[in-house]
């Protein structure tokens, strides 16, 4: 490849998914192909405000002597390697391979070939993926229509119980309307803010029951898992995305559900903590856990670091990209440790300076 004449060619690297990227001495970038392609959202139109430090160097910990090293001993290596798109969202880890020449002038150029090897879902997958969006989005309108016939019936029966004391039942009916009315409160409450990409203020505490009561709706969850809480914490409300926040809960949940044997009862137990400017909580399952018969799930398995360090995570554990957006998002740091016996998650991030967190 290093002898290929890429300038002379589009047609061949779109046809082969692959992106050029050409940079001068200084790192600054002179040239991207296809001409009339897109690099994860770098294209003619906005690639010269690509900064190689920022956008490169700086998501895969990199200095810019310690690349220039890199490239000149594993010049023929293929390296995954993490680039920001101009939005600052991460990619995935893309297979790249980087080269060093000299230009027609005899100046250095360093020559990025970066392959976007994700499969194309196939039609069947893309219908189940859209299935599920649709069923998604009309959940709101779907909770509104079932929410007004039930306070109707809550409403009536409210008053036949006030007309007729001496029924019993009614009281009991009562009862069970009021928690089926939470249950869809909470419902409704998570997907609206789940829906919206503004911040909302967010009382952790609050946040965290409203999530275990969400996680309910999974029955092994709400029968086989007795629950532990401590949120005597008192943590000042913050501004914050309520979705990427929600998704760190909700991953590390599903990733620990693997290992669970549904058979067996388990202890869960969840508390908030406050160290100065940071905020976060504590997650955990304890019993027996083990790793799945023809998976590749590790167990032992130890993660700790940042969104930046979540490209090292082995890509059949935790979605690590996932992870990674809402990590970057709240500059968060996170911890994941399973065991045979215990499965834990510890995150924790900085209170934003619009937080009020000087009154506590």
């Amino acid at each position: 490849m290093y002898g290929y004449n890429f300038t002379d060619d589009d047609q061949f690297l779109s046809f082969a998914g692959i992106s050029v990227l050409v940079f001068n001495a200084d790192g600054e970038i002179s040239s991207l192909k296809p001409v009339n392609g897109s690099f994860c959202g770098w294209e003619a139109s906005n690639y010269y405000s690509f900064n190689l430090q920022e956008h490169f160097l700086n998501p895969n910990q990199l200095s810019w002597e310690s690349f220039k090293k890199q490239i000149q001993f594993d010049a023929d290596v293929e390296t995954e390697y993490i680039w920001h798109k101009p939005c600052g969202t991460a990619t995935r880890p893309l297979a790249t391979l980087w080269k060093h020449r000299q230009d027609v002038d005899g100046q250095t150029e360093f020559v990025a070939f970066v392959k976007d090897s994700q499969p194309q879902l196939q039609p069947e997958t893309a219908l189940q993926n859209k299935k599920y969006f649709y069923q998604a989005y009309n959940l709101p309108g779907f909770i509104h229509n079932i929410s007004g016939p039930l306070g109707v019936i809550f409403g009536r029966t409210e008053l036949l119980s006030y007309k007729h004391p001496e029924i019993t039942d009614f009281e009991e009916m009562l009862r069970t309307s009021r928690r089926l009315r939470a249950i869809i409160d909470n419902f409704n409450m998570k997907i609206s803010s789940e829906r919206y990409a503004e911040e909302v203020p967010i009382n952790l505490n609050r946040f965290l029951k409203q999530e275990l009561t969400f996680l309910n709706s999974d029955l092994f969850f709400k029968h086989r898992v007795e629950k532990e809480e401590d949120f005597s914490v008192r943590i000042p409300e913050f501004p914050t995305n309520y979705a990427t926040l929600s998704a760190v809960i909700s991953e590390c949940y599903y990733f620990f559900r693997q290992y669970i044997d549904e058979n067996k009862r388990y202890t869960f137990s969840i508390n908030t903590f406050r160290d100065e400017d940071q905020v976060g909580f504590n997650m955990s399952f304890e019993g027996d856990f083990s790793s799945p018969a023809g998976t590749r799930l590790p167990l032992p398995f130890h993660f700790e670091g940042n969104y930046q360090n979540l490209q090292q995570a082995p890509a059949s554990t935790v979605d690590s990209l996932l992870l990674a957006e809402c990590l970057r998002s709240h500059q968060g740091n996170i911890k994941i440790s399973c065991e045979s016996g215990n499965l834990s998650l510890c995150y924790h991030f900085p209170l934003p300076e619009n937080s009020g967190r000087n009154r506590i």
